[in-house]
Parts: C-alpha cells; structure tokens; sequence
C-alpha cells in the first residue's frame, strides 16, 4: 500500500474481518455464528468500497451488503424452523435432538407415547423441512459471486452435516447447486479480460466444488478444497496485485505477456498457484489427492471381482 491514504483504517477493517471470522468459526451455537456472519459482512462491506471516492468501488459495496443482507434472510429463516422444532440453538444440541426427532418423524407410535409421557405435542414442521431448508439456503449463500466469504458457507454445511445428513433431496440441491455454480462461474471466468475478475469468478467456481462435494456427503474433500483454496488463491491474488503494481495499475490481460523476464519472482510463485487450483500432482497441496487417489486404487485391486 505505497503512497496510499488511510493505510490504519484498512489495516482496521482487516483485523476486525478476521475477529468476525474467528468468531464465525469458534462459536457454539447458530445465534454467535449469525453475530460473526453479519460481522464479516460488515467488513466485507467496508474493504470493497475502502475507495469510496470512486463510483465502481462504491457501486460494488452498495452491491455486496444488499446481497449479504438478503441472504441474511435465508440463514434466519433456518434458525428459526430450527429452534421451533428443537428448542435450542447450540451445535451439540441440535444434532442430539434432531437425532431423536428424526426417529420421531419415522416411527409415529413412538412420538406418541414420547408425547404423552411429557405431556406436550411434537412440534412442527418435520426436521426434514428444517434441513432442506437450511441447506438449500445456506447453499445458495455460498455460491453468490457478490459475496466475499462463501467459504464461511461452506464450513457451516459442514458443520451442520448431521442435519443434512436427515434430508436426501437437501442434499442433492446443495450438489445441483454446487454442481452447476462451479461450471457456470468458470464459463463466465473465460470471458473476462480484467486479471483481478478472472480470479474473483475462479473463487466462485471454486466454491461451487466445495458445495458440490458437501452435497454428495464429502465433507472431508470440502474442508481440505476450502483450506487449500485459501492458500493458492492467496497466492494467485498477491501474484496478480504484483503484476498490475509492475504496470502502473494495468488489469487488462490483453495488455499484459512476456512478463517472465521483468518479474523473476513473481513467476514461479504464480505458477505454484496455477498449478495447484487445476489440481495437478506437481503442486504443492496434491499431497493427500495423490494419497487418497493410490489408496482408492489399491483398494479396487484388492477387492477384485466380489466388489461387483
């Protein structure tokens, strides 16, 4: 940030996106999430239209906090099922009872009696409504290319697993989603000619695999894309920002070419990231892909035929 104005104020709004996120991440129960969520949205906010004085960067956060607060809809709409039909919004809680409640829905004789024994009527609407619900809404959170935390999205899908996990056409929404996000937001990625957009279409994209993954129940495969992504993308961001400082504040790809030579540096490291968003073997973060990819392998070999 040479020669820029402000530099305290951004690195202000910065700590507390990370305080919001931390607090996101670590809290307990959906009502401290939702306070962390609207704190990340703030400064979300606040880091895109920091240039204020000009029309594009105020545009784009008037943008950004109209599309947060109108999935904020989304996400309260599923606190409230789900605290109308468990009573509680603590994580721990809420898989125990959803547990009980699932158990409830399928053997109504059982709810009955249950019923009866403490005197009160189950409540509605059946927690396969609530899961749908909360995943179908959190799935869309997390794949809108205004927002700038979709992988916050993506940890609470996770993290909310156990109550997907009671909903079969909840799931198959969130990979449809997913699913077709990551193809389209990559499609609109070829047609851009602004570096900084290429990479901003690619995180949706990105996201979109992360959602896909936790609707087809490979929440392990979406934790480890959302960390990696963290990393490479860090990486393609901070590459591209060296890129466009070297031209004087250029962004226009069609300008740019034979940079190798100028930026020595910038280069490999580029490449590192390239390398590792396309999923190949030489980069660095194809570690556990290659492992898991050889176990799964050797798995098929050992089981042969019988596996048929």
């Amino acid at each position: 940030m040479h020669g820029e104005k402000d530099f305290r104020k951004f690195f202000l709004y910065l700590n507390l996106f990370v305080f919001s996120m931390l607090l996101l991440v670590l809290a307990n129960n959906l009502v401290l999430t939702f306070v962390g969520w609207e704190g990340v949205g703030l400064c979300s906010y606040w880091l895109v239209s920091y240039y204020f004085d000009r029309d594009s960067a105020a545009s784009a956060g008037k943008k950004a906090f109209i599309y947060n607060r109108v999935g904020d809809v989304g996400m309260l709409i599923a606190m409230f099922l789900l605290f109308s039909r468990l009573h509680t919004l603590t994580y721990l809680t809420i898989f125990e009872r959803s547990r009980h409640a699932d158990a409830d829905d399928r053997d109504p004789g059982r709810a009955g009696v249950a019923a009866r024994r403490d005197g009160q009527e189950r409540p509605d609407p059946p927690l396969q409504l609530v899961a749908r619900r909360h995943g179908g809404s959190h799935a869309g959170l997390g794949v809108d290319p205004r927002r700038d935390h979709g992988d916050g999205r993506v940890y609470l899908l996770v993290r909310m697993s156990p109550v997907l996990a009671l909903s079969h056409s909840g799931r198959m929404t969130i990979a449809v989603i997913g699913g077709v996000t990551a193809f389209v937001a990559a499609t609109i990625a070829t047609s851009q000619k602004d570096i900084k957009k290429v990479l901003a279409f690619s995180t949706i994209s990105q996201i979109g695999y992360m959602v896909l993954a936790v609707g087809v129940g490979a929440y392990g495969a979406a934790i480890f894309l959302m960390i990696a992504h963290a990393f490479f993308k860090a990486l393609l961001f901070l590459g591209s920002g060296s890129v466009i400082h070297s031209l004087n504040g250029e962004q226009d790809m069609r300008k740019m070419g034979g940079l190798q030579k100028y930026l020595p540096l910038t280069f490999p490291t580029f490449l590192i990231g390239w390398l590792a968003i396309s999923g190949s073997r030489r980069s660095p973060v194809s570690g556990p892909r290659a492992t898991s990819s050889r176990t799964s392998s050797s798995t098929t070999r050992r089981s042969g035929p019988s596996a048929s």
